[in-house]
């Protein structure tokens, strides 16, 4: 104990002992009551937590590390107590807040991103069916070209089967063969020059008609 006192009054020999094994603080106590105790950046004392067995405690500015000394496996009522400060350790929620920030920023970046590719692509296709319909009312030999949007693409593929059965309705019906086209209750919608040029009657003459209207008479 006596050894131990004397220790404690050398402050430089405390100095050295810390630096050598790079702690801020140090204590030793006997029975809970202090010994020997060093701190680096102040002389004033620090108020430490008693336990029975070594546990990691904390102070609000070091970590501290508490076990009792043990020599030939039997433990004394003399307790070694080691501490670090705080600052020496980056904080864990800072660290974590900047990582969360990158990848929020970057997350955010790739939605603008895939938004404007993906705005670009349906104006492109929009585009693309547009002028499509505008040069089938204009009459021209167009074919419609895949965009890529599938749900156009599907639209636009319709329209151009759908063009092509009314030009080869057309071509059959401008045939040499005389045709009537009615509704479901017989009634005539349209009829070709063949069948104007067979029966004599003009276009005129039967549109709105029924079918009966052809069938009273004879050729």
């Amino acid at each position: 104990m006596f050894i131990g006192l004397a220790i404690g009054q050398n402050r430089t020999f405390l100095k050295y002992l810390a630096e050598q094994a790079d702690l801020d603080t140090f204590s030793l106590q006997y029975q809970n009551k202090s010994l020997i105790r060093y701190n680096a950046a102040s002389s004033s004392p620090l108020s430490l937590t008693t336990g029975e067995n070594s546990s990691v405690l904390s102070s609000p500015s070091f970590y501290l590390y508490r076990s009792p000394i043990k020599l030939h496996h039997q433990t004394f009522p003399i307790t070694l107590e080691l501490g670090i400060k705080d600052s020496r350790f980056p904080s864990v929620k800072e660290h974590y807040m900047h990582s969360f920030l990158l990848l929020s920023g970057g997350f955010l970046c790739l939605l603008v991103i895939a938004a404007w590719v993906l705005h670009l692509s349906h104006n492109r296709a929009i585009s693309q069916l547009t002028n499509y319909i505008q040069g089938i009312q204009q009459g021209l030999r167009t074919r419609f070209l895949p965009t890529g949007v599938y749900e156009y693409n599907q639209v636009g593929e319709a329209m151009q089967h759908m063009v092509e059965n009314l030009k080869i309705a057309a071509t059959v019906f401008e045939s040499a063969e005389g045709m009537i086209v009615t509704d479901a209750n017989r009634y005539i919608l349209r009829v070709n020059q063949a069948f104007t040029d067979i029966t004599g009657y003009q276009p005129s003459d039967v549109l709105g008609q029924h079918l009966n209207v052809i069938r009273s008479q004879q050729y």
